[in-house]
């Protein structure tokens, strides 16, 4: 029985390292560690161990400043299971335990490498149509709380992502945090998202010519917005119920902010089968027939 982990956010994402039975692998910042993962400031130099007994792999802290976290709970020491999470400073793991009976066969993926056999219905091939063939990269804002299931699907698709939040906030709300992620046309999770979340306010589509963290370093201004009085908010501007109530509202000096290097925002309507579309410039209303969802060209 073998173990891996694989970082599946922070600045070390694609990296995956094997703890082999009977083995003790201590991970921290420094050389020190078995696993170094330098990048990471926010771990310790020793931060914690994955290693196995008769019983199976077990998770201790070893002492950490930040501590470590399995499935969103600090822990210090605790059995793992396959499809486990860790988190230790900046950095998310995502743990694969293999048994003996499973050597030698592919590991089941959370999102299939094709969907053979799965016919896509008439309204989903048209939302997938509309977003593919936008003129600039698509994106989707997701957000986590909205459904557990969204980090397995973005950590499993292979695309680029990445969470708008950082620091401490970035590991401690891992769970709850909305994620950036970019989607090419042809993108398996494209059509997995539009499947499964579209009318379940999952996120917002945006397109934008400029690198995923560049477009993320604009939408973080709008994490936290101040109230009347001063106080400071989370603003929820990735839940589609939000947005498309807000964008309407927006004078055209705040548009302009809010917009930055964004070409569209897309959302779904109040009725599942219309899909929103807001432009940088506002213009008059436009209806066009799309078979059954309805663009509104604001």
């Amino acid at each position: 029985m073998n173990a891996k982990l694989e970082v599946v956010l922070g600045p070390a994402a694609g990296r995956t390292i094997e703890v082999p039975a009977g083995k003790l692998i201590r991970f921290g910042r420094t050389s020190k560690a078995d696993c170094a993962l330098p990048e990471d400031s926010f771990l310790s130099g020793m931060h914690f161990a994955v290693g196995s007994d008769e019983a199976g792999f077990y998770l201790r802290d070893l002492g950490s400043s930040n501590g470590t976290l399995l499935n969103g709970a600090r822990v210090d020491q605790a059995r793992l299971s396959d499809g486990d999470r860790i988190q230790a400073g900046n950095t998310t793991f995502i743990v694969y335990v293999a048994t003996s009976k499973d050597a030698g066969a592919p590991a089941p993926a959370s999102v299939p490498t094709q969907l053979e056999g799965e016919a896509i219905s008439a309204e989903a091939g048209r939302l997938l149509q509309i977003l593919r063939s936008q003129r600039e990269p698509l994106f989707a804002l997701l957000d986590a709380a909205r459904n557990p299931k969204l980090i397995e699907l973005l950590s499993a698709s292979r695309e680029e992502f990445q969470s708008l939040y950082e620091g401490n906030s970035a590991v401690d709300l891992a769970l709850l945090a909305p994620y950036l992620v970019r989607l090419p046309p042809q993108s398996l999770l494209l059509e997995r998202l539009v499947r499964e979340g579209w009318g379940k306010s999952w996120g917002i589509y945006l397109t934008c010519g400029l690198p995923l963290a560049d477009l993320r370093h604009h939408l973080r201004h709008f994490l936290m917005v101040d109230i009347e009085g001063g106080n400071p908010v989370y603003f929820r501007f990735y839940d589609p119920r939000v947005l498309r109530v807000y964008l309407p509202t927006c004078a055209d000096e705040e548009r302009h902010q809010f917009f930055g290097p964004v070409g569209v925002f897309l959302m779904e309507g109040e009725e599942c089968s219309e899909i929103l579309q807001f432009k940088s410039k506002p213009a008059n209303p436009e209806a066009r027939g799309t078979g059954g969802c309805s663009q509104d060209g604001r």
